[in-house]
């Protein structure tokens, strides 16, 4: 599963994050053959909204839900006025087969702090632009082991990272 961010430029910030960029996010686009996913009928393309009521932000959320034995997976498909609704016999902790273009399906939470030791700040011009993101968002700690301050949590998150 890849990681798609956007461009900064060499200042360590984000670029603007459009809408429809965010949108995009939760779009599956590959179906593992043989999987309950295929066999449910999911269309690259589709919109996963929800996992058993519980809206996602992140392929941890995803993961999460689709854990038990079965799954109720409510999406969008183009097209159609409606979301639509299937309920997913599985084993437990079996894969869907669903992959998306991104792990976060919301946006990249930046660190706001300015503390003048920041490894980003000292980064050299020149570099691959990922390397200038200054992300400070635990989500990418715990699935890609990026590293995290902690010091800009919203409320909930912690409670999140406890659970």
């Amino acid at each position: 599963m890849a990681l798609s961010l956007p461009i900064a430029s060499h200042e360590p910030h984000l670029s603007p994050v459009t809408a429809e960029r965010r949108r995009r996010k939760n779009i599956v686009t590959a179906i593992e053959p043989g999987t309950a996913g295929e066999e449910a009928g999911f269309l690259i393309g589709d919109r996963v909204l929800s996992v058993n009521g519980e809206p996602l932000r992140d392929i941890v959320d995803w993961k999460f839900n689709v854990a038990g034995e079965s799954a109720e997976v409510t999406f969008e498909r183009d097209g159609e006025l409606a979301p639509r609704t299937v309920r997913i016999a599985k084993g437990y902790d079996e894969d869907l087969g669903l992959r998306f273009e991104d792990d976060l399906f919301d946006s990249i939470h930046i660190c706001k702090n300015k503390c003048v030791f920041c490894f980003l700040y000292q980064q050299p011009k020149g570099l691959r632009p990922s390397l200038y993101i200054k992300d400070d968002d635990y989500r990418l700690s715990f699935l890609h082991g990026n590293y995290v301050t902690l010091t800009n949590l919203k409320p909930g998150e912690l409670d999140r990272i406890c659970a």
